[in-house]
């Protein structure tokens, strides 16, 4: 027991020497590993703990560090790349720099260009939005009305309140769902637009609602970059200007419908023969699918003229603006279910071709205006044209002093009186004559017209200048274009 604790104060001894100067302590010379100055180590098996000196610790070499440890991430190759490889490593490194070169400077062109178009645009003037041709429109004596006179366009301005909430939302459904969200420009409609002139089709429309306005009222129809710049540019700053909704009224009264339609109003009568506020769901959603291609989808053509399938088509058209509608959130399920069941009737003859009623008056009320208008402008007869073009597209209401009663019945009494007396040639009892239109006239012999004045004013009642009611628009009226020399009265 002694022996142990002796061990163990030499080995004690001979720690704190090694930690001081690094040597063996002369008290620890001696026992178990004498002669064997130095750190204690693990013995060999025999049961005693071995002891190195310094010296020694320094002769046993460390084990050698791994071969990976010591070497670099990356080592420059040694072995030459082969020289067809060397080239084509080259040349695809030149072509994606000439690339990024081409790049840079093909970007920068583009840029410059769109400013200059951007610069070039013109600027926007609110009265052209809402300067369209406009229906006139004829009344009697009464206030009632009579007819409406266009040139080409028939078009019925109506407000933004007075355009019911389901005649808009069809419009925005199926052409410009985001309007109420974006500022001008859907970025999804303007890549589809692109790819579009890229591709030369015409299969989808890429612009809002806000760019379609621009298009039709300050630029062209051309599918131009510039124009879609011009017309990007165009539709952010309209936006800033002017309200959605004066936006939407513009849109919705200059839109073509198909034939002579131009505005929701007036393709609701012409289709139809309801005003806005008498349609519905379904009838709103056609009219909205016409504006995609209004000859294709034309209901009155597919209806009546053409081929059932067209029709069909027509039909499929609405039921597409229907889901949009749905999934818009402008009418629920029960509803869209409703509006795909409902059965839709068009007018097979538009008014706009038939001819107005009480065509000699009418007819003599509109030059009667225009040669007042040239009178009060200064202007001369060969001005005649372009001021009756003016007052069928300006949106006037004429008022005149005709008597529908009157007129009716003396072109009634003209029409059926049986004492005309014969021609001397028999022969002559009709004339027949071809107008512009190729289409053959008769008129039969001898003719007749007749004036009704109220005494008592002065004014016009009636004006009635044939035997019979015209059938095509400016007959001729004997009342006021005949210069024969009349048969005296007994």
């Amino acid at each position: 027991m002694q022996k142990i604790k002796a061990f163990f104060s030499r080995v004690r001894k001979y720690i704190k020497g090694v930690l001081k100067k690094g040597g063996v302590p002369a008290g620890a010379q001696g026992g178990v590993g004498a002669n064997r100055p130095g750190r204690c180590m693990p013995g060999d098996g025999t049961g005693d703990t071995r002891l190195f000196g310094t010296e020694e610790l320094q002769k046993i070499k460390a084990p050698p560090p791994a071969a990976h440890e010591n070497e670099p991430l990356f080592k420059e190759r040694v072995r030459r790349r082969p020289f067809i490889l060397s080239v084509l490593f080259t040349s695809l490194r030149f072509a994606i720099i000439g690339v990024l070169l081409l790049g840079l400077v093909f970007a920068g062109a583009g840029i410059g260009i769109a400013k200059a178009y951007v610069d070039t645009s013109p600027e926007i003037d609110l009265s052209l939005l809402t300067k369209s041709d406009r229906t006139s429109f004829i009344y009697d004596k009464d206030g009632q009305l009579i007819t409406s006179i266009a040139e080409v366009e028939y078009r019925d301005w109506v407000d933004i309140e007075d355009i019911p909430e389901r005649v808009r939302h069809a419009f925005v459904a199926v052409e410009d769902i985001r309007f109420y969200m974006h500022t001008g420009v859907d970025a999804k409609r303007l890549f589809s637009a692109v790819l579009e002139i890229l591709g030369n089709s015409n299969s989808s429309g890429g612009s809002t609602i806000t760019q379609q306005l621009v298009k039709n009222k300050i630029l062209t129809n051309e599918r131009t970059y510039k124009r879609k710049i011009q017309e990007v540019y165009l539709a952010f700053e309209l936006e800033k200007q002017i309200e959605k909704d004066d936006i939407l009224e513009a849109y919705l009264n200059d839109i073509h419908l198909g034939e002579s339609n131009y505005g929701v109003k007036t393709a609701a009568m012409d289709y139809f023969g309801k005003e806005l506020d008498a349609l519905s769901i379904r009838e709103c959603a056609l009219l909205a699918g016409l504006t995609q291609n209004p000859y294709y989808y034309n209901p009155r053509l597919n209806r009546y003229k053409r081929d059932e399938s067209r029709w069909e088509e027509t039909m499929k058209r609405t039921d597409k603006v229907l889901l949009n509608m749905y999934e818009a959130g402008y009418i629920d399920m029960r509803e869209y279910e409703q509006a795909l069941k409902e059965e839709v009737s068009i007018l097979e003859v538009s008014e706009q071709k038939q001819l107005y009623d009480m065509p000699y008056f009418v007819e003599y009320a509109i030059r009667d205006v225009v040669t007042h208008l040239i009178a009060q402008r200064g202007l001369t007869e060969s001005d005649r044209k372009s001021v009756e073009t003016q007052l069928r597209t300006g949106g006037y209401h004429i008022y005149t002093t005709v008597d529908s009663d009157i007129q009716h019945r003396v072109q009634e009494t003209l029409s059926t009186w049986d004492k005309y007396p014969e021609l001397a040639r028999p022969d002559e009892s009709v004339k027949t004559e071809t107008v512009g239109s190729g289409e053959v006239m008769e008129t039969i012999q001898p003719q007749a017209s007749a004036v009704v004045i109220d005494y008592h004013t002065g004014e016009l009642r009636a004006i009635v200048g044939g035997r019979d009611t015209p059938k095509i628009r400016k007959s001729f009226n004997r009342a006021y274009q005949g210069y024969m020399e009349l048969g005296s009265a007994i």
